[in-house]
Order: C-alpha cells, then sequence, then structure tokens
C-alpha cells in the first residue's frame, strides 16, 4: 500500500468545502426503503408472512424455480 500524503488530502477536503457538497449517510435511507419494501410486500396476493404452508401455487412455483436457478439447473 502505498502511503497516504498529507497534502493531497488537506487539498481534497479544501474541494469539498469550496464545493458546499453536503454528505448523506446511507443507513437511514437503507432503512427506510427496507421498511417500503416490506410494506409493499403486505400488498401482494402471495404474501403470508412467515405461513409458508398458505401460499399461493403461483408463489410455490416460483419458489421451486428460484432453487432450481441457484442449483444451476
Amino acid at each position: 500500500m502505498s502511503e497516504i500524503d498529507a497534502e493531497d488530502v488537506e487539498r481534497n477536503i479544501d474541494l469539498v468545502c469550496e464545493a458546499e457538497v453536503r454528505f448523506i449517510f446511507a443507513k437511514p435511507i437503507e432503512r427506510f426503503l427496507r421498511t417500503l419494501h416490506g410494506h409493499c410486500d403486505i400488498l401482494e396476493k402471495s404474501y403470508v408472512e412467515s405461513n409458508t404452508v398458505t401460499r399461493s401455487d403461483e408463489a410455490k412455483v416460483y419458489q421451486q424455480a428460484l432453487e432450481k436457478m441457484k442449483e444451476g439447473k
């Protein structure tokens, strides 16, 4: 690994400050999207929470197709 040049770091920080760049932390955004996705899942006909026994036939076929893809068939 090469050494970090302190002058380059300072110069880059100065450029970011001059450009008035705002940093957005991704975690809150990821959490929001995960929550939104979870709420949208509930609206699907095939949604059965954790009870996989009551899944629709279409959902079972879809799950089987995914498993075959994972196995490479």
